[in-house]
């Protein structure tokens, strides 16, 4: 049985493989702020119409003996309830292994936070190193060459950043102490709204338990991903893959189809800006980007 530390380790080793396929230079990270001219706006008609993909069953860990876990999720701290995590694979339509990690938060026990000190980025070490109490903490907004977010951040109730206007875009929001994933041309933002805390970006990858169109601007691009995504519990989820790069489309039908119950599920910024800690208490809790960012969410107990 191959061990926790090995699994990590094997994670670690590969993401920057992925990273280094997706064509993304240094600096900030090159997106397009506005949709195409002509991109449709983003409906949600059904479910996937893309062939379906199966994720196997966690090829690294095995369940905690005795936990109360569904098979294959670990917790992440043997006295903390509110979080556990696992590993899947599915094949991409070029038939490379994509491998995914999912940390599951169940909002009763936990907090979520996001972080975000103007003018300043952070490797992922050093985001641990800078919140040591968090358990997790993945990396969030896009961001330009000069590092500041694109997108609305809410860190501890501070607004920044510009709120972005793209049809597909979507919102992490803390609210009356309530997290979720929100698509905002399903519910765009009211005017006077407040937030504790808030991480915006594109595209919407589901709505309502459905796969989303994806506009053509981003559709092609195959890279390492992060999505923040909320289950039909409520519950949230982390969630970035590593080995092979993935389109939005791809990953988006992987979604649909992974049996993790997604509701809402938004794309975040990836490439070389994709990273993960999750406090196992191992020597190797780090999926690491090539990259420093500005903007990242972090998990604490409640």
């Amino acid at each position: 049985m191959i061990t926790l530390k090995r699994s990590l380790f094997v994670v670690v080793l590969l993401i920057g493989l992925v990273a280094c396929q997706n064509g993304i230079g240094p600096g900030g990270t090159p997106i397009i702020v506005f949709p195409t001219a002509g991109s449709p706006p983003a409906t949600f008609p059904g479910a996937a119409t893309l062939p379906p993909t199966f994720p196997t069953a966690n090829p690294f860990a095995s369940p905690t003996p005795g936990s109360v876990l569904e098979p294959n999720w670990n917790p992440i701290r043997a006295d903390f309830a509110g979080a556990a995590w696992r590993t899947f694979t599915f094949r991409n339509f070029q038939g490379a292994n994509v491998g995914v990690v999912v940390v599951r938060i169940d909002p009763r026990f936990s907090v979520l936070r996001v972080h975000h000190f103007p003018g300043q980025v952070r490797t992922i070490q050093q985001w641990q190193q800078a919140i040591p109490n968090a358990l997790a903490i993945v990396n969030a907004n896009y961001f330009d060459t000069n590092n500041r977010p694109l997108g609305l951040v809410v860190a501890d109730g501070g607004f920044f950043g510009v709120i972005n206007t793209r049809n597909d875009s979507g919102v992490f929001q803390v609210q009356n102490g309530v997290p979720r994933v929100r698509s905002l041309w399903l519910e765009p933002f009211r005017q006077g709204e407040r937030f504790e805390q808030a991480a915006q970006a594109f595209p919407m990858l589901m709505s309502h338990g459905y796969v989303a169109p994806i506009n053509p601007d981003v559709a092609q691009v195959r890279a390492a991903r992060t999505v923040f995504a909320q289950d039909k519990q409520g519950r949230i989820l982390i969630i970035v893959t590593v080995y092979a790069g993935v389109t939005l489309g791809e990953l988006a039908n992987w979604l649909g189809n992974s049996g993790l119950n997604i509701d809402f599920a938004l794309n975040m910024d990836g490439g070389s800006s994709t990273s993960l800690y999750i406090a196992t208490g191992g020597p190797n809790q780090f999926i690491p980007s090539l990259k420093a960012v500005p903007v990242v969410l972090a998990l604490y107990p409640r």
